[in-house]
């Protein structure tokens, strides 16, 4: 309920490079500052299991973050997490 025109900035949600609690496996492409974003897949994968032992997952999943600012300078965070499931057969 802010006030026009708004500003935006995503990012990551995690705060340290190459922790455990960093898994980057879906990156940001293009510009990172308008209401929405584009998202591609990388190779930083989980691997898990299907419905049966045969069918393995791939599951990319990153924590991103969007800080929304109006005109006056209230400031707005929101977090989302993203996740992508792959089967491989």
């Amino acid at each position: 309920n802010g006030t026009a025109p708004f500003t935006y900035q995503w990012s990551y949600a995690q705060d340290l490079v190459n922790s455990s609690n960093d898994f980057r496996g879906i990156l940001f492409i293009g510009p990172i500052n308008s209401q929405s974003v584009s998202l591609t897949l990388n190779d930083n994968y989980y691997q898990g299991l299907g419905g049966s032992p045969q069918v393995s997952k791939n599951i990319y999943s990153t924590h991103v973050k969007v800080r929304v600012t109006d005109s006056v300078g209230q400031i707005a965070d929101a977090y989302y997490i993203v996740t992508k499931v792959y089967s491989a057969l």
